[in-house]
């Protein structure tokens, strides 16, 4: 199909989310970002979807970029909001990932998510 139909982005998709059901994630994530470079629409999931293929690989940095691409494209993506949590907490930046909520929370103040996670954020540091 992909050599007939190189331009759906739904077969990176349907291939991406197949490798990666085979723990075959490095091959997902670049099936993935076929499809982002093909799509219009949907771009914030197919952010959410490389970003656990990231995950996976332990390459959390990567992971950031795809969750932060993410919200950029839907700031209502609230799977990404909490992965971005498990990501930075992954790596250790804390203070980061505060100020990260801080900033986004000063552009999006009605989302219960990133209120959520900065609360949690902040209990890990014990900043009550």
């Amino acid at each position: 199909l992909e050599s007939v139909e190189y331009l759906n982005e739904d077969i990176y998709l349907l291939k991406g989310s197949l490798l990666s059901e085979l723990k075959e994630f490095k091959p997902a994530a670049e099936s993935f970002e076929k499809a982002l470079k093909l799509s219009t629409y949907r771009i914030d999931e197919i952010h959410v979807d490389l970003a656990f293929q990231y995950i996976n690989l332990r390459k959390f940095n990567k992971a950031i970029n795809a969750l932060k691409a993410a919200l950029r494209a839907n700031p209502e993506n609230e799977t990404a909001i909490h992965e971005l949590e498990y990501c930075y907490h992954q790596l250790d930046k804390g203070d980061e990932l505060i100020q990260f909520y801080q900033n986004f929370l000063d552009e999006h103040p009605y989302s219960w998510a990133a209120w959520h996670n900065l609360g949690v954020s902040l209990f890990r540091k014990k900043q009550y």
